[in-house]
């Protein structure tokens, strides 16, 4: 406020000397000289304020784009994601946490090296058009490619890279957000590999189906029989693959595939269970579940579970093999069968008990149809 004073104390002068004078002419003239001086000093102040206001405006907006900036900085330096700078050449300027956890290289490893150290040497070009396209003015977007670490390892990545211009609108260079992808492309590759694995078991379990459609057909005597072999025969082979899916399709308990076959029949004293904790790989798994479903359903139809007084007992363990692995021993025993399972004439259920287990597991299945009661036996080797 020193200024305005000035002229307001040279105002105040001139209007005391116009005061003492007794000349008309000259007090008119300093006290002319005393409106102007006060005047002056009136719109020096509102100068002054204005640009004191001004001043403050300009402060404060610096003040703020300071604190803006530092956010910036902050989130920058936050990012999980590598955010890098490089200039108009492609070297690099700016180099962030993120970028360092990515990569492997601290910012001072890197910053003032090209960006192209970053590019596998089986992708010499890539950069190179990246820049080309930043020059036109072009942003990339959600470009999926390879990068290189520091110890050589190579990542997934996807690049969203946009030019950096100047005041005056020329590019000087460019910012890319780089961001681990990694995880996403294993989901994908084994959702791709799921995918496959589901394709390829369809297909099996509907050849399997069709195979069991014409063996049924061929083995009963008529429709009503045919629906009901079909049905059993094809829900032994869907619970099979409920076990799996329950275990995400790796392996499955053989005393679980047991109890589950047997349960609808099971009335406290008349089915013994005992065996060790096995587990069975998939193709085992099936097998095991069809097996067990024909001796099952014999065994409801003729044998030990068509009669108040029959029993069962199911028994298995493992016996080495002389190698790394061991065999299954299975052994399923009827009593108190009626007399007549002996005269029961051998149908599809007995010929895929007696060939499924050589043919889909390469091992052997006795099975015997004696007076007193059903008796199979069953050795494969396991795989798990």
């Amino acid at each position: 406020m020193l200024f305005p004073d000035y002229f307001a104390d040279r105002a105040k002068q001139c209007l005391g000397l116009a005061k003492r004078m007794r000349n008309p002419k000259l007090v008119e003239t300093f006290a002319e000289r005393a409106r102007v001086l006060t005047q002056t000093a009136i719109e020096a102040e509102r100068s002054l304020g204005r640009a004191l206001t001004e001043r403050f405006r300009i402060e404060r907006a610096l003040r703020e784009s300071e604190q803006q900036l530092r956010w910036l900085a902050s989130i920058v330096e936050s990012s999980h994601d590598a955010i890098i700078s490089v200039d108009s050449r492609g070297i690099i300027t700016t180099w962030n946490n993120g970028a360092e956890l990515l990569y492997g290289f601290a910012s001072d490893e890197v910053i003032g090296r090209p960006i192209k150290i970053l590019v596998p040497p089986d992708r010499p070009h890539e950069d190179r058009r990246f820049l080309e396209r930043l020059k036109r003015g072009e942003r990339i977007e959600d470009h999926e490619t390879v990068r290189q670490r520091k110890d050589g390892s190579r990542v997934d990545v996807s690049l969203m890279i946009s030019p950096v211009k100047d005041a005056e609108g020329n590019i000087v260079g460019a910012s890319a957000i780089v961001r681990d992808i990694t995880g996403r492309k294993r989901a994908e590759a084994r959702e791709k590999m799921l995918m496959a694995e589901l394709d390829h078991r369809v297909k099996n379990v509907l050849a399997r189906v069709a195979m069991v459609i014409m063996s049924s057909r061929h083995g009963s005597r008529s429709i009503d029989e045919f629906a009901r072999s079909l049905t059993g025969r094809v829900n032994a082979i869907a619970a099979a693959h409920a076990l799996l899916s329950q275990r995400e399709w790796d392996t499955v308990g053989l005393g679980a595939i047991v109890r589950n076959q047997l349960a609808p029949y099971e009335t406290g004293a008349n089915i013994t269970i005992n065996g060790t904790d096995v587990m069975l790989s998939p193709v085992a798994t099936r097998v095991m579940a069809m097996v067990l479903h024909e001796l099952v359903t014999n065994a409801a139809k003729y044998g030990a579970l068509s009669g108040p007084t029959g029993r069962i007992s199911v028994n298995w363990e493992r016996k080495p093999n002389g190698h790394a692995a061991a065999n299954l021993v299975f052994v399923w025993r009827e009593h108190g069968s009626p007399p007549t399972v002996a005269e029961v004439q051998s149908g599809y259920g007995t010929r895929l008990i007696r060939e499924l287990v050589p043919h889909e597991l390469g091992g052997t299945a006795d099975l015997q149809l004696a007076a007193e009661g059903v008796s199979c036996k069953i050795e494969f080797a396991l795989e798990v």
